[in-house]
């Protein structure tokens, strides 16, 4: 199963993968650029030059439990390119999973550590360039943990 945490240590394409999943998550690698890669997916901020697209990104399926997908054939979205087949790098995944934690008895109305996880696709720029890059539509997979509270 490919751990999409564990794998981005494989290789440029891999790089690659983590670098755009870590713009779309405001995950960034560099200091501030979780944040402005949350500003650029909100359409706002920052100088135009340097400014990524908005990349609309379906995350319907977040959990605190298990996020899973198969693709036995190794192509997890439509219109995946067979040479694209894998995830994250690895061409012979055939299983992506992240893992939630739920935040616990949140009634109290006190602040619970949680995590939230999902796995989708990433669909393509329109960019022939950036889409071929980063083997665009392709599979992303995301593990945001945070406080949860019930006000």
């Amino acid at each position: 199963m490919a751990d999409a945490c564990a794998s981005r240590a494989h290789g440029a394409a891999t790089r690659r993968a983590a670098g755009v999943i870590g713009r779309l998550t405001g995950t960034g690698h560099r200091p501030g650029e979780g944040r402005r890669a949350r500003r650029d997916l909100l359409g706002y901020g920052g100088n135009d030059e340097n400014r990524e697209a908005a990349l609309p990104v379906p995350l319907s399926a977040l959990t605190t439990g298990t996020a899973t997908t198969t693709a036995l054939d190794g192509l997890f979205c439509p219109d995946q390119l067979a040479n694209d087949a894998g995830a994250f790098g690895l061409p012979t995944a055939r299983a992506i999973q992240q893992n939630g934690v739920p935040a616990g008895d949140v009634s109290n109305h006190a602040p619970h550590t949680g995590v939230l996880a999902g796995v989708f696709c990433v669909p393509k720029t329109g960019n022939a360039a950036l889409d071929g890059v980063a083997a665009l539509p392709g599979p992303g997979a995301l593990a945001i943990s945070g406080l949860l509270q019930i006000y």
